[in-house]
């Protein structure tokens, strides 16, 4: 397992193998009890529930990087991220598959969307709640220095709202 445990930065020292008792895991629903859904925002506890199964094994490098293949036919890392990628799939909610699986060919990749998907999500919800507590009237910003909130600002010119 030693050629795929290179790291992207060349200063860097390289990471552990992986443990391979991972391999014996056959329902990772067993270590992730949490399905991730849209509509029940659970992002926080289902990324700490698989954080914690993949540094257990340690296959982190798959998720934020740091373990890259040494060419495009690397079997080995292909494998891994395969296995990392179909962990994923599993324990997230067929609603969110549909938005990420073409988008992304690895683990990390896959990784970073639904984070993305996440956190895009928390930002509208922020702004959902302000637009709430401004009244309507006061939602159009006038030429001289504007009624809106700080936040409400943020939130138009992020073009969430």
């Amino acid at each position: 397992m030693a050629k795929s445990e290179v790291t992207s930065n060349a200063n860097a020292t390289p990471t552990k193998t992986p443990h391979l008792a991972f391999t014996t895991i056959s329902n990772v629903k067993l270590h992730v009890p949490v399905l991730l859904r849209l509509s029940q925002p659970n992002y926080k506890k289902w990324s700490r529930l698989f954080l914690l199964l993949v540094s257990r094994f340690n296959l982190q490098g798959y998720i934020n990087c740091s373990v890259v293949p040494l060419s495009e036919d690397d079997n080995e890392w292909l494998q891994l991220d395969a296995f990392l990628q179909g962990w994923i799939l599993s324990t997230i909610s067929d609603e969110i598959s549909d938005l990420v699986i073409s988008s992304v060919s690895t683990a990390s990749a896959l990784w970073k969307v639904i984070h993305d998907l996440f956190h895009d999500r928390q930002q509208e919800r922020s702004c959902d709640a302000t637009r709430t507590r401004v009244p309507h009237h006061r939602q159009r910003q006038h030429h001289h220095g504007g009624l809106l909130s700080t936040s409400a600002k943020s939130c138009r010119l992020a073009g969430r709202c």
